[in-house]
C-alpha cells in the first residue's frame, strides 16, 4: 500500500490544525442541523391517517434584503444574507421531511423588504424565497400578507399597488381555502383596520366562500385576540371559526377565550408550549388561538420554530412545534474558534522565531569560541 505523502512545506501540525477546522464546520454545519431534527417528537395521532390532514406552518421567514442589511453591516451583506437563506432551507427541508405536510401555510412577513423595495428587487426576492422553501411545492401552498409585505405597520402605509404586488406572486390576500374537511379562512385584518362598512362587505364576502358543513380556521399574519372584543367580536359573528392561527409576535404561545361566542371576555395564554396542545373544534365554549413562532434566527428570538397541526376530519387538532437549533450560538462558537486559532498561531510563531533566533545566535557564537580556541 502506498504512503500518503506529505509535502515538506506541508506541517503535520498543519494538517491537523486543517483537519480540526474541517470537523468542527462539519458539526457545527450539518451536524447540528441533524442532531435537532433527532430531537423532534412523532407528529402526533388523531385517529386514522386516511382522516387527517397535517399541515406546516411556517411563520415570519422575513428573507434578509439589501437596504437594511447594508446599513447594519456594510459589504458584508451578501454573506448574512446567504447564512440566513442556508439556515431557512436546512432547516425547512428537515421539518418538511419530518412531517410530510398535507398543507403549507406561510403566515405573512415573508420578506423583511417586501414593502420598502423596488419593483426589480421585489421579483429577486421572491425568486430567493421559492428557491429556500422550494420542497413545499410538492404540496398545496397558503400564503398570508404581514405588515412587512405589504406595508401596515408605523410610518410604512398599507397601498393598493403594494398588494396587488403581493397578490401578483402569492395570490390573493382573502379568501377561502378548502381542503378536505377544513376551510382555511384569510380575513385580511391588519392593525390598522377597522370593520367599517368596506371591510363587513369584504368579511361577508369571504364568509359566503365557505361550506357549513366544514370546520372553519382563521389564519391571519396579525394576532385577532391580542385586540379588544369590539375588534374581533365581528370576526366570531360573521366568520364562527372553530380555531385561529397567527404569526407576527414571532414567539409561540397559545390565546384561549372562554366563552367568546357569548360574550365573554375571559382570555388567557400559554407561553411557549413544549408539548402538544390539544383542540376540539366542536366545542365552541373554549376557542384558541395558536401563535407561530418565526423560523428565522434574525428576529431576535432566542427560540424559532415551525408549527405543525393534524387535523381530524372529527374535529379533533393537535400541534405542536418543531424547535430549531440556536444559530447565533454557532456563529459566536465561530469567533471564538477563530480568534484562539489566530492567538494560538501567533504565539506559536513568536515562540518558534524567537527560539529561532535565540538558537541562530547561541550557534554563531559557539562557532566563533571555536575558531578562537583554533
Amino acid at each position: 500500500m502506498r504512503r500518503l505523502l506529505i509535502p515538506r512545506n506541508v506541517s503535520r501540525k498543519k494538517l491537523l490544525l486543517a483537519s480540526v477546522i474541517c470537523f468542527y464546520l462539519f458539526i457545527s454545519e450539518v451536524l447540528v442541523y441533524y442532531i435537532q431534527s433527532l430531537r423532534w417528537p412523532a407528529i402526533p395521532s388523531t385517529g386514522v391517517k386516511e382522516d387527517e390532514l397535517k399541515v406546516l406552518f411556517v411563520a415570519d421567514a422575513q428573507l434578509i434584503g439589501h437596504s437594511n442589511e447594508f446599513k447594519t453591516v456594510g459589504p458584508f451583506g451578501f454573506v448574512t444574507r446567504r447564512d440566513s437563506d442556508r439556515y431557512l432551507h436546512k432547516t425547512f427541508n428537515l421539518a418538511y421531511s419530518h412531517v410530510q405536510p398535507d398543507v403549507v401555510i406561510f403566515m405573512g412577513d415573508l420578506l423583511d423588504e417586501g414593502s420598502i423595495t423596488t419593483n426589480d428587487r421585489y421579483e429577486e426576492y421572491v425568486n430567493r424565497f421559492y428557491a429556500i422553501f422550494q420542497k413545499a411545492r410538492e404540496s398545496k401552498m397558503i400564503f398570508l400578507h404581514g405588515d412587512n409585505d405589504v406595508g401596515g405597520e408605523g410610518l410604512d402605509m398599507k397601498t393598493d399597488a403594494k398588494v396587488e404586488r403581493f397578490e401578483k406572486y402569492f395570490g390573493p390576500i382573502a379568501g377561502v381555502v378548502t381542503e378536505g374537511s377544513v376551510d382555511f379562512v384569510k380575513i385580511n385584518y391588519d392593525f390598522p383596520d377597522r370593520y367599517a362598512d368596506e371591510k363587513l362587505m369584504e368579511l361577508k364576502r369571504i364568509t359566503d366562500e365557505t361550506n357549513k358543513r366544514h370546520f372553519k380556521i382563521v389564519i391571519n399574519h396579525q394576532s385577532v385576540f391580542k385586540r379588544a372584543p369590539f375588534q374581533f367580536k365581528p370576526v366570531l359573528d360573521m366568520v364562527v371559526p372553530n380555531l385561529l392561527f397567527a404569526a407576527h409576535e414571532h414567539t409561540s404561545h397559545v390565546i384561549e377565550c372562554w366563552n367568546c361566542y357569548l360574550g365573554g371576555n375571559n382570555r388567557g395564554g400559554w407561553a411557549k408550549p413544549e408539548d402538544v396542545v390539544t383542540v376540539d373544534m366542536k366545542d365552541l365554549k373554549m376557542l384558541r388561538e395558536i401563535v407561530v413562532p418565526t423560523c428565522s434566527y434574525r428576529m431576535g428570538v432566542p427560540d424559532m420554530g415551525y408549527g405543525v397541526a393534524v387535523i381530524n376530519k372529527s374535529g379533533l387538532v393537535k400541534y405542536t412545534v418543531l424547535w430549531l437549533p440556536h444559530r447565533y450560538t454557532v456563529l459566536y462558537s465561530y469567533f471564538f474558534f477563530v480568534t484562539v486559532i489566530i492567538l494560538g498561531s501567533g504565539a506559536y510563531y513568536f515562540f518558534i522565531s524567537r527560539t529561532s533566533t535565540q538558537h541562530r545566535h547561541w550557534n554563531q557564537a559557539k562557532l566563533k569560541s571555536t575558531k578562537f580556541s583554533v
